[in-house]
Parts: C-alpha cells; sequence; structure tokens
C-alpha cells in the first residue's frame, strides 16, 4: 500500500474539525431559539389581560345590575312618593269641586240707591243689578273671566222669575248662555252682579269701564 503524506492527512484533518466547528456553531442557534421559543409562548396564555378584562366585566355587570336596582328602587320610591301626593292633593280638590244649585225661584225687585239717589234693579240679597251696554237684547257676551268678574244673576233649570214689587212681570225673561246656562233678563237686557259689590246698597260697577251701568224699573240702564 502506498502511504500518503504527513501533510495532506493534517491538512484533512484540519477541514473535518472546522466542518465539526460549523456544524457545530449553526446548531446551537437552532437550539437557542427552540428554547427561547418554548420558554415565552406559555407566558402569553397567562397574561392578565383577559383575566382582567373578564373580573372587570364580571365586576361590570354586577355594577350595573346593582346600578339598575339602586334606579328600580329610587323609581319606585318616587313613584309612591308622587302617588301619595296625588292622592293627598286630590282629596279637598275633589271635595271643593262639588256643584253648586242653582236657584229655581229667582227674584228681582227694585230699591232706591242712596248713593246714586235713583231707584233702580235688585236681586232677592239687594245686590245691585247690571247690564253690559256692548250686548244687544237677548244676547250674551260676558263669558269666561268676565263672568267671574261680573257675575250673571241665573235661574236653574224649570225654575222661573218671580218680579218684586215695582217689577214688570213682563219683561222678566230668561236668555241662554253660550255655556247653557239661563240668565235672567230685564226687557231684553241680561242682568248681572259685579264682584265689587259687598254688601246690599253698593253700586261700585256703576260706569265701570264705560261700558256697565244699572238697570232701572223702566228697562234702560241709568246713566249709560
Amino acid at each position: 500500500m502506498r502511504r500518503l503524506p504527513r501533510r495532506p492527512i493534517a491538512a484533512l484533518a484540519v477541514l473535518v474539525l472546522l466542518g465539526l466547528g460549523v456544524s457545530a456553531a449553526f446548531l446551537l442557534p437552532s437550539s437557542g431559539a427552540q428554547g427561547t421559543s418554548t420558554y415565552t409562548y406559555p407566558t402569553k396564555p397567562t397574561a392578565t389581560k383577559p383575566t382582567t378584562t373578564h373580573e372587570s366585566g364580571g365586576g361590570g355587570s354586577e355594577t350595573t345590575e346593582s346600578a339598575e336596582t339602586t334606579t328600580a328602587e329610587t323609581t319606585t320610591t318616587a313613584t309612591s312618593t308622587v302617588t301619595s301626593t296625588a292622592t293627598s292633593t286630590s282629596v279637598p280638590t275633589t271635595t271643593s269641586a262639588a256643584p253648586v244649585a242653582l236657584q229655581t225661584i229667582v227674584r228681582v225687585r227694585t230699591r232706591s240707591n242712596v248713593h246714586l239717589h235713583v231707584t233702580l234693579l235688585v236681586d232677592q240679597a239687594g245686590m245691585t243689578l247690571y247690564h253690559f251696554t256692548r250686548e244687544k237684547p237677548h244676547h250674551v257676551l260676558c263669558t269666561g273671566g268676565c263672568a267671574s268678574a261680573w257675575p250673571p244673576l241665573l235661574v236653574g233649570a224649570g225654575g222661573k222669575v218671580v218680579p218684586g214689587l215695582g217689577v214688570n212681570r213682563l219683561r222678566l225673561g230668561t236668555v241662554r248662555r253660550p255655556d247653557g246656562q239661563l240668565q235672567v233678563t230685564y226687557a231684553g237686557l241680561a242682568l248681572y252682579r259685579f264682584s265689587g259689590d259687598t254688601k246690599p246698597g253698593d253700586a261700585k260697577g256703576q260706569g265701570f269701564g264705560h261700558a256697565w251701568f244699572a238697570v232701572g224699573p223702566s228697562g234702560r240702564v241709568i246713566g249709560g
């Protein structure tokens, strides 16, 4: 057998060693990467964000339910308070809203007025009777707030108007108001009282607004 020279053998040995070193160098980073991956991946499932989000969500739901419960309780309490207030308020309102019965017999008579120095028409309580001169005979204009200040002389359905001393019975009559009630008239003039008169003999509404005047037994307004 032919022997190889020593130098080529030495050179070949060096190349083999170098090749092993390179292979080892490539294997180490790969193992390290795998090791790093194996170490890193388990940490991701244990991250606190999903857990925190889940717990926060649960807590939020509980808080929401508590808030809803509190709101419901508050609403119930408020509703009970309003209902109680409405009930307590409605009692006196209903009591005070009882309808006032109209007189079935209304008496109109005459009376001498010491302030105006004339004889004029009054109701059975002695209160002066007026007419609104902007109204035509057998026609009513004073309604609503006007009728509150100047209450009309009314008679109940089926009632009658009775003449007193000095009153012409033929001149007495009634006219139907817009609300359906019957108002007493004299010679076709609708008769009213004045809320400013507080006692018999008062005639504070005389000449008011140059439109309100007392009515005389002749069937005409006084001073109008």
